[in-house]
């Protein structure tokens, strides 16, 4: 499908979404209809098919808005307040200290007036316990009993503060539940072993352990946010560090997670002499299979449906177009769940590729034509670098070349992606970092030693020269993030705290980045 019409199909159906979450779903019925009306008046004959098509998108999106946000007359939201015992599975990964824990429970009955009654829907279960009691073991599948009461969660007292009922609301979960006591917990039966995500889980948290065996607790707890994608094994300073420097990212499952893997998996498959045409499959298992473990966050479920169509484009004989992807996977992302659009995550994660597709091309057609696009290039091997020392000055200065042109590389992505992002990072966390182009300049050239030791921890905490070797070479490269991050995010001026910008004044400066980028690069496509 062309880039264009791809571009049309997700934004309409965005655009129904938005529109199913201001209004009721029959008022965007009617504005659907008044387009229809409209363009079938005064829209030449052309092009009136294209605007029944997107008002009929823009219908889908609304209406599947409107499913993914009503809540199933069973739903145990409807009578929690007369609950007072459930069962149910554990619906998530169980992850935390022994004493306190937070699951998701996937309610199959509830006990109120005089008996127990089928019921649905899901809890947010916190689990802290006093210190002399112990949580039992329980992995996802787990039938259990809890003997709670479940509660509605409360609203922000003040306006513009995160909520946690809506948070949850986003997943389809409108009631939580705590345990004080062990004896308020029993598990009734065990999972299947089999099940993938429960195997998705135990291989995530074998991969944490085994990070934890080889690094200290500092440095484990950064490698495992790197290579999971999520800041919960991160201390309050260090976290607060990366948010000032910008570099949250890091952090964050995304695409280069998955660019981590391919290359990780290829050469192997090559040493077990895998078929090229089997290839494709193995690694697109292995990132259906890492995805499980990371979890369906938006940016590493969009990061995935690229990779995977990228994968299946080699034995389809097709070029991949990252653009069309790009529109490809936003509207997989939202017709999986639909409350995504108004996750900062899929904002921040969608918009910082919209940056590096669009903004990026144009940053290095300028930097081409700067004084400096002659510092990167591969220098020529000439008569003088004859002998041991020409060979030698001839290598330097090839490395020197490779690292201006890496170096210039990781510069325009960033410019490009703080430039994306700017106004979302200003509108939900109130500051714009100062730092972050050296911050993330600093962080790119460590990540990926970080990641790979991250990634290969499960093999190498069983050999002992791997680590020590390996896994030094992570730790080197953690201790350079968190000293580059740390003295840049400690800096008196590192952010600049602003207030939450309006919508217009975001689609303002968004008009603008793509006005500025499509004339330069008409101009450029024209010489």
């Amino acid at each position: 499908m062309p880039e264009r019409r791809m571009a049309v199909v997700a934004v309409a159906f965005a655009s129904g979404i938005l529109a199913g979450h201001y209004m009721p779903l029959v008022g965007c019925m009617l504005v659907a209809a008044s387009i229809v009306v409209v363009g079938l008046l005064f829209v030449p004959a052309r092009h009136r098919t294209t605007f029944v098509v997107v008002a009929a998108v823009a219908v889908c999106g609304a209406m599947r808005y409107a499913a993914d946000r009503a809540v199933a007359p069973d739903d145990i939201s409807n009578y929690c307040r007369r609950v007072a015992a459930m069962e149910g599975t554990v619906g998530s990964d169980v992850g935390g200290a022994a004493d306190s824990r937070r699951v998701t429970f996937r309610v199959s009955r509830a006990r109120f007036g005089n008996g127990w009654h089928s019921a649905g829907g899901f809890v947010m279960v916190t689990m802290r316990l006093p210190s002399d009691q112990q949580l039992p073991r329980m992995e996802y599948g787990d039938r259990l009993r809890l003997n709670v009461r479940p509660y509605i969660p409360y609203e922000p007292t003040n306006p513009g503060q995160f909520s946690w009922k809506d948070y949850l609301a986003r997943d389809g979960i409108y009631c939580c539940a705590s345990v004080r006591d062990r004896s308020d917990v029993k598990v009734l039966s065990r999972g299947n072993a089999c099940n993938p995500l429960r195997m998705a889980f135990a291989t995530k948290r074998r991969l944490v352990q085994s990070i934890y065996r080889i690094h200290s607790r500092d440095v484990a707890s950064v490698m495992s946010g790197v290579v999971l994608g999520t800041y919960a094994y991160l201390d309050e300073d260090t976290l607060e560090d990366f948010t000032r420097t910008g570099t949250m990212h890091v952090l964050a499952a995304s695409g280069y997670n998955c660019l981590a893997l391919v290359l990780i998996a290829t050469p192997l498959l090559r040493l077990l002499r895998v078929l090229p045409r089997r290839r494709g499959a193995v690694i697109v298992a292995l990132t259906v299979f890492y995805l499980l473990m990371v979890g369906p966050v938006p940016s590493m479920l969009r990061a995935a449906v690229m990779a995977v169509l990228v994968l299946l484009a080699v034995p389809l004989k097709r070029v991949p177009d990252y653009r069309n992807l790009f529109f490809v996977a936003g509207f997989v992302v939202l017709m999986l769940s639909p409350s995504d659009l108004f996750d900062i995550g899929f904002q921040l994660s969608f918009v910082a590729v919209w940056g590096l597709i669009a903004v990026s091309p144009v940053l290095e057609a300028l930097l081409e034509r700067s004084p400096l696009s002659g510092v990167g290039r591969r220098p020529r091997y000439c008569s003088g670098d004859s002998g041991f020392a020409g060979w030698f000055r001839w290598k330097a200065r090839q490395g020197w070349a490779w690292f201006c042109r890496e170096l210039a590389s990781v510069s325009v992505a960033t410019t490009a992606v703080s430039l994306a992002t700017a106004p979302i990072v200003a509108y939900y966390f109130n500051y714009v970092s100062l730092v972050s182009m050296p911050a993330n300049l600093a962080v790119a050239f460590a990540v990926p030693p970080v990641f790979f030791d991250s990634l290969l921890s499960a093999i190498t905490s069983h050999i002992p020269w791997c680590r020590h070797w390996i896994g030094g070479i992570g730790t080197v490269g953690t201790r350079a993030m968190l000293g580059a991050v740390d003295y840049l995010g400690s800096m008196r001026y590192s952010s600049l705290p602003v207030q939450s910008p309006g919508v217009a004044a975001i689609g303002g400066y968004y008009i603008i980045v793509y006005a500025m980028s499509e004339y330069a690069r008409s101009k450029f496509a024209a010489r």
